[in-house]
């Protein structure tokens, strides 16, 4: 055969892999979807999980709250006026431990909360002289949180004197409230709240005092600081972290006292009179990252319903692995025609050639490894499953290539390759911030190789004619 005839050969050689590759593409989505579908599972099972043991917990307060009236015509539109404390300590120490549903497992957290600080007197004259109404009978010491479902224990002291705690509605969601007196609000005083809460992925306190001073410690080693501030100091090694806040009115935008929209509340939730609830214009006190989903949630889950700042955490899993094994199966094509072109430039050095059923083949075990790397790793966690299923991919096709090429060389080639891609295909995975960079290099790292394969492919005259 001349080198023409020659050329025609390969590239017909070519074109059929390259046809071959993008008919694997379909079954490589199908795994896809099934990873989808598998996380689907995975989310639902979490969800049942958290909803039986409880939300993730923003925290507010404790705050004084007092319901005001003023007529209009004929009717009473009521407004609650919250006054924030001079100064606020919290401390929240945080232990995991781990649920599971069906196959899924998901941790959550058990919250040891200590709060205290001081109120500033309160003028209540100037209150009375403001508004038609003020219901003085009616004042509570609150403490909001987004689910009241994970409260274990409460305690509650105001000027030193123990408080009788109830849940009730506050107007916008259900809070921790005791009653104050008229000589409490005019002498303001000190205050402490403990209480043990439960909480499934984060815990986030509004440092809503003229001064705030925030500390979180918890034995869970992988937290995500997501609130609108980063810690002013923080520790993570493998047995927790711990880290610490410290706000002002001026940094958070709070002010000392803010109007809240709705109704007046009694301390056992009953309504002071009829009334409407009308929108008072108030300044926003925040907002951030608007465009981010995840800022979205949090502030969604604020009990006052104002964009009030939040410092904390949020449980970041490892162990989930559904997350990488969907970013493994988007390199899933890449990681084909990787393959195929590296057998390619084998035989293009070589005498050998392998049938295109053997490149199915071959393509098929490649798609198979992301099944598998799933199959596992719902039980074992993503390294360990990655290398297991590496592994026995690995054996798989080496021992197919040697007993089809016959040839020790090709044989020990083809496993040079494998090793190397999935090799590199984990360092891809681990290094989020590079992978682009890798990915690149390995692309220009295969089309050197086929550079070099195919540098005796040219057709001139002589070779033509010969």
């Amino acid at each position: 055969m001349n080198i023409e005839d020659y050329n025609k050969n390969i590239t017909i050689r070519f074109a059929i892999v390259a046809v071959l590759a993008a008919i694997l593409i379909i079954p490589t989505l199908l795994v896809g979807a099934l990873v989808s579908e598998r996380w689907q599972f995975f989310s639902q099972a979490i969800a049942e999980i958290k909803d039986t043991w409880s939300s993730d917990q923003v925290l507010v307060g404790p705050t004084i709250i007092v319901p005001v009236a003023d007529d209009d015509g004929d009717e009473r539109q009521f407004q609650r006026v919250a006054f924030m404390p001079q100064s606020i300590d919290v401390d929240i120490q945080s232990t995991h431990s781990f649920r599971t549903r069906t196959i899924f497992t998901t941790p959550v957290l058990d919250l040891q909360l200590s709060t205290k600080g001081e109120f500033a007197p309160i003028d209540v004259d100037e209150l009375k002289g403001r508004h038609e109404h003020v219901f003085l009978e009616h004042a509570l010491l609150s403490f909001a949180l987004t689910d009241v479902r994970g409260i274990k224990d409460v305690k509650m002291t105001l000027a030193g004197r123990e408080a009788s705690v109830e849940v009730s509605d506050t107007g916008n969601g259900k809070s921790l409230n005791a009653k104050v007196s008229e000589a409490d609000l005019r002498a303001g005083g000190s205050f402490v709240f403990s209480a043990s809460l439960r909480a499934s992925d984060g815990i986030h306190v509004v440092p809503h005092g003229e001064t705030s001073n925030i500390r979180i410690a918890s034995t869970w080693p992988h937290p995500k600081f997501d609130g609108d501030m980063l810690p002013e100091t923080r520790e993570v090694t493998e047995d927790g972290f711990e880290a610490t806040w410290h706000g002002n009115a001026i940094s958070v935008g709070l002010k000392e006292k803010l109007y809240i929209p709705g109704g007046g509340i009694t301390h056992q939730g009953e309504m002071v009179g009829a009334w409407r609830e009308i929108v008072y214009p108030r300044p926003k006190l925040q907002l951030w990252n608007q465009g981010f989903d995840e800022n979205r949630r949090l502030k969604s889950m604020d009990p006052y319903g104002e964009d009030l700042i939040q410092v904390g955490f949020t449980v970041i899993d490892p162990i989930t692995p559904y997350r990488k094994i969907s970013r493994t199966v988007n390199y899933g094509i890449l990681f084909i025609i990787l393959t195929f072109g590296a057998i390619l430039c084998i035989e293009l050095v070589t005498s050998v050639q392998f049938h295109f059923v053997q490149y199915f083949v071959i393509g098929t075990a490649l798609v198979i490894f992301f099944l598998t790397l799933l199959s596992i790793a719902e039980h074992l966690g993503f390294g360990i499953s990655y290398l297991i299923a590496a592994a026995i991919m690995t054996a798989m096709l080496t021992s197919y290539t040697h007993f089809s090429a016959k040839n020790n060389l090709i044989t020990l080639a083809m496993l040079a390759l494998l090793v190397l891609l999935y090799g590199v295909l984990y360092l891809i995975l681990e290094l989020v911030n590079y992978s682009l960079l890798v990915g690149t290099g390995l692309m220009l790292l295969l089309l050197g190789v086929l550079m070099w394969a195919t540098k005796n492919l040219t057709v001139t005259k002589d070779s033509a004619t010969s």
